[in-house]
């Protein structure tokens, strides 16, 4: 490859990479700024649009769970996290995904904590905990995971469950 055709392909590896992440940025900053319904619509319109990545997929439905929160559509939250979910199960790569695996997880179990079901909110962090046990070394998510596992147990009065979290929290 001559030094030309070496920085041809840079210049369009380099404007690839910007494109990629100008698709998302537009609603990141709609997000950011509360405008939801219009993040929400550029989300979708990604998903529509000429074939992306399944990890382009996962992070648009990742995006869509997080707007629909925010909108308070707790049932389309979950939706849209769980085929998030599906794909980075799809996707699994052998500690590299669990990390985004466990993240999605929490944040399910925070959408049934905003409707107020301790017991699926519960569920879905240790689940989120069972999958972050996969990688070593501990993960940085681990602490937060016991937290949140710990005010849930404090939110349902259980509250030798609480301490014993908050202290593997440690």
């Amino acid at each position: 490859m001559t030094d030309e055709e070496t920085s041809e392909s840079a210049t369009t590896a380099t404007k690839s990479d910007k494109q990629h992440i100008n698709i998302f940025s537009r609603g990141d900053l709609l997000y950011w700024k509360c405008e939801y319904e219009k993040a929400k619509n550029h989300f979708q319109m990604i998903l529509i649009s000429p074939p992306i990545s399944l990890l382009d997929s996962a992070r648009c439905y990742s995006s869509l769970g997080a707007v629909s929160t925010e909108l308070k559509n707790y049932e389309e939250a979950i939706n849209n996290y769980h085929k998030q979910l599906d794909l980075l199960i799809k996707l699994k790569i052998p500690n590299e995904t669990e990390g985004d695996i466990a993240k999605c997880l929490m944040s399910i179990g925070m959408v049934y904590f905003l409707q107020q079901d301790y017991a699926q909110a519960i569920s879905y962090q240790k689940q989120a905990l069972d999958t972050l046990a996969i990688v070593t070394p501990a993960h940085d998510l681990t602490s937060k995971i016991y937290r949140n596992i710990a005010n849930l147990y404090a939110k349902t009065k259980e509250f030798d469950s609480a301490l014993e979290y908050f202290q593997k929290a440690l």
